[in-house]
């Protein structure tokens, strides 16, 4: 609240999927997430991206049970930055 006036910010979200209706990336407002897959067709990473910088990279399993070559995420984050 500015001045006794509130200023209403209004998002925007725009979601992509591919042919096989995996979702391949969300855009909320210049946060934009990419989702890569393996073979299987289950969720391999999810890259991160605000404004332009890279803000992190997120395999899915949380104890790591799931590994994933350095080459695949440069190959990843070489992608999404285009």
């Amino acid at each position: 609240m500015r001045n006794n006036l509130f200023e209403k910010k209004t998002s925007e979200v725009k979601y992509r999927w591919d042919e096989e209706n995996r979702l391949l990336g969300v855009d909320e407002n210049g946060f934009v997430s990419h989702y890569f897959y393996d073979a299987n067709g289950e969720r391999a990473l999810k890259v991160l991206f605000g404004n332009g910088s890279l803000i992190n990279i997120i395999l899915p399993s949380p104890d790591n049970s799931n590994s994933y070559d350095n080459a695949m995420i440069r190959r990843a984050v070489k992608w999404a930055k285009n």
